[in-house]
């Protein structure tokens, strides 16, 4: 494992891990932490590991409702997992180092209204740059 990544899940087809931002932050981490202190947070928490569990198990996974690419030319490749209000931003990473396909996310807010703000999709987009720009071992 790399030190700039926590693995969230790994399965047979795919692994999630969350990036550590530059400020030394798992922030996807630290979003689904923040779940168990909140009511019904433990059941949001449970549901998005059942999708992960869903999505590291098969390389095919289509379910809208809790996965889905955000949409428009600035939220290009990243991702969303849902939950209700909750979401949580990924991107595709590639492949670790024994060919499964890796999942990176970024980091998770409560959504509050019905567009996605342009500044949580900024904040994916850095996290990803951040991470991506680290010299590293190969995953």
């Amino acid at each position: 494992m790399a030190d700039d990544e926590i693995v969230v899940h790994d399965g047979s087809a795919r692994i999630i891990v969350a990036a550590i931002a530059r400020d030394g932050k798992a922030h996807a981490v630290e979003y689904l932490d923040s779940l168990d202190s909140a009511r019904l947070g433990k059941a949001v928490k449970a549901n998005f590991f059942k999708t992960f569990e869903k999505v590291c198990g098969s390389l095919i996974f289509r379910n809208n409702e809790k996965f889905e690419a955000l949409s428009g030319d600035h939220a290009r490749g990243i991702y969303e997992f849902k939950k209700d209000e909750h979401r949580i931003f990924a991107y595709h990473g590639g492949s670790s180092a024994d060919g499964r396909h890796r999942i990176v996310l970024t980091h998770g807010f409560p959504k509050q209204k019905e567009k996605t703000p342009a500044n949580q999709i900024e904040r994916a987009v850095r996290i990803r740059k951040e991470y991506e720009e680290r010299p590293r071992q190969k995953r």
